[in-house]
């Protein structure tokens, strides 16, 4: 990631257990970058890393594959964060 952006200084939040996180910002769009994605929610943790049979699609960015998971799961993952406005535009754009 480093040839696109310039990676962004850590914040870490207790509400994540996620072994690896990176955040950078390639023409100005932010980028999260994880690995062992883990969330805290009500004192359960949910395992979110990416499992083989959760890839929904596949993008090609700069001749590499990467595994993307659905919608449905990062509404899930969202709403176990509390992010209700990043629920309410998926849902919005799911519900068209």
């Amino acid at each position: 990631m480093l040839p696109l952006g310039a990676p962004a200084p850590s914040d870490p939040n207790a509400q994540y257990r996620t072994r690896c996180f990176l955040e950078f910002t390639v023409r100005g769009v932010d980028v999260d970058v994880m690995a062992g994605f883990v969330i805290l929610e009500n004192g359960q943790e949910h395992d979110c890393a990416l499992k083989p049979e959760q890839v929904a699609e596949h993008i090609l960015v700069r001749g590499e594959d990467i595994p993307l998971q659905s919608l449905e799961d990062w509404r899930r993952y969202y709403a176990w964060m509390g992010r209700t406005s990043k629920v309410a535009m998926i849902d919005g754009k799911t519900m068209r």
